[in-house]
């Protein structure tokens, strides 16, 4: 499976395609979308993909805020297929769902690559909750402390 890493500011065009640069597309097969947190669009190898599908398989279905995930994650999947010139199509109802400008920021999150409108990206980012890099790895070095 590959690996995303980077960050990289595009501009969607007018039919609402996106260069994927070069660093961010699968060796081998097709981008699959879906719903992603925090208000941005998660794009993922098909390999990628079928690892979270394997998790997802793993939740109890029975269980009322497991299958709510699996729905809102599993629904809302599209298949992306790169054009000759490394372009994929995310067409007006996903710009419009994801509240995409012309403007865009793709973030590498190592298993996937997250897609956001870069003012919507800027906000969360400088919001952040008070979280410095810092305070984030200090929380990280405790997990499993207890």
């Amino acid at each position: 499976m590959g690996k995303f890493y980077g960050t990289y500011k595009r501009n969607l065009d007018e039919k609402k395609r996106l260069q994927v640069p070069t660093k961010l597309v699968p060796n081998e097969g097709n981008l699959i979308a879906i719903r992603g947190f925090d208000g941005c669009l998660s794009v993922y190898s098909e390999e990628g993909f079928g690892e979270l599908e394997e998790k997802l398989g793993s939740y109890d279905f029975f269980d009322a805020k497991a299958r709510k995930l699996i729905r809102k994650f599993f629904s809302s999947r599209v298949d992306l297929s790169l054009d000759s010139h490394g372009r994929i199509s995310l067409g007006e109802d996903i710009a419009h769902e994801y509240n995409l400008s012309s403007s865009v920021i793709l973030l590498g999150a190592g298993n996937h690559f997250e897609i956001w409108d870069e003012e919507t990206y800027r906000k969360y980012d400088e919001e952040g909750d008070g979280d410095s890099l810092e305070s984030l790895a200090q929380l990280l070095a405790t997990v499993g402390e207890k």
